[in-house]
């Protein structure tokens, strides 16, 4: 018990010497906040393509190669908030995003039964 207590110590002199910050925003992450504030989490612009029958995604692939299912998690715009996640994960090297953006796909996909239509 006594290790565990020691790390959460370090952990939080930690976040006072070197605060984590949001990919979006840079305002300090507070407890529980990984990568995203809350309030660019709520405003990272979720697809609908999981739980549609027929999507854009399915569309452009249509005919090109045999795809049994292609989706979208997020919408990408010229000047927005993933363009801006994509390039710290592709050119700054963080790629704990990826990690974030996976799990948090992931669950949702659990979350509504869709991984079970996915999986042969």
């Amino acid at each position: 018990m006594i290790p565990k207590r020691l790390a959460k110590i370090i952990n939080e002199i930690n976040n006072i010497l070197l605060p984590r910050v949001c990919f979006g925003c840079n305002a300090q992450l507070f407890s529980g906040e990984r990568i995203l504030c809350a309030v660019c989490r709520h405003d990272v612009p979720l697809t609908d393509h999981n739980y549609l029958e027929e999507n854009a995604v399915d569309r452009r692939f249509y005919g090109r190669i045999p795809i049994k299912k292609a989706a979208s998690f997020v919408f990408f715009t010229k000047n927005g908030l993933v363009k801006n996640l994509l390039h710290w994960l592709k050119y700054k090297n963080q790629e704990e995003i990826g990690g974030f953006f996976g799990e948090w796909c992931g669950a949702l996909l659990m979350e509504n039964g869709q991984l079970k239509m996915l999986m042969p």
